[in-house]
C-alpha cells in the first residue's frame, strides 16, 4: 500500500460507531528495493542475519547475507525481516550490526511502505467502518498518486476475542 513513507500514518474510522483510533507501522517495501550495500565490510560468511539500527521499532527490518567475497566481504544481501517502525532510521549508510565480521554499511536510501496496522481503540457501536490512512510524509501509491493505495487488514482484540476486519482502496 503505497511506499516512500517518511512518517508514521494514522488511520481514521469513518462509521455508525465512535472512538476508533489507529495507527501504522512502517517497514521496508515488501518486493520493493533490494538492500544496497554501502561498504562491504570484511569477516561476513554467507547466511548470518545483520540488523539494521537506528530509527524506533517494534521489531528492526533485519538483512541476510546471501554472498560472500575474498576475505568475508558482503556482496549480497536480501531482506529477511522488513521490520516495523514508528520512526525509520536516518539516511545515510547504517552500519549493520550481528555476524563475525565488522563494516559493512546498508545505503540507509530504502522504500518505506505501510506496514502492519493497529486499532489502538476499537471504539463502540461499529456495525460498518471505513478506514483511511493519513499521513506519512511523501507516501506514494501504486499508481504514482499521493496516499496509500492497496490492502490493509486490521487486526484487533474485544472482550469476546480477536477480531479481524480488512480493507482494500
Amino acid at each position: 500500500p503505497g511506499s516512500l513513507y517518511s512518517t508514521q500514518p494514522t488511520l481514521t474510522f469513518a462509521g455508525d460507531g465512535i472512538g476508533a483510533a489507529g495507527t501504522c507501522y512502517l517497514q521496508t517495501a515488501v518486493g520493493g528495493l533490494a538492500p544496497s550495500i554501502s561498504a562491504a565490510g570484511t569477516g561476513y560468511l554467507a547466511g548470518q542475519i545483520l540488523t539494521v539500527p537506528g530509527g524506533t521499532f517494534v521489531t528492526p527490518a533485519t538483512v541476510r547475507i546471501s554472498s560472500t567475497g575474498v576475505g568475508g566481504s558482503v556482496t549480497g544481501l536480501v531482506w529477511e525481516s522488513h521490520g516495523q517502525y514508528t520512526v525509520i532510521p536516518a539516511l545515510g549508510a547504517l552500519t549493520l550490526t550481528g555476524g563475525t565480521g565488522t563494516g559493512c554499511l546498508l545505503n540507509a536510501l530504502v522504500s518505506w511502505s505501510i506496514g502492519p496496522a493497529v486499532v489502538t481503540n476499537p471504539g463502540v457501536g461499529y456495525t460498518f467502518c471505513t478506514v483511511t490512512v493519513v499521513g506519512g510524509g511523501g507516501g506514494v501509491n501504486s499508481a504514482g498518486g499521493a496516499g496509500a493505495a492497496g490492502f490493509v487488514r486490521l487486526t484487533y482484540q474485544t472482550e469476546t476475542g480477536a477480531n479481524e476486519m480488512s480493507m482494500r482502496s
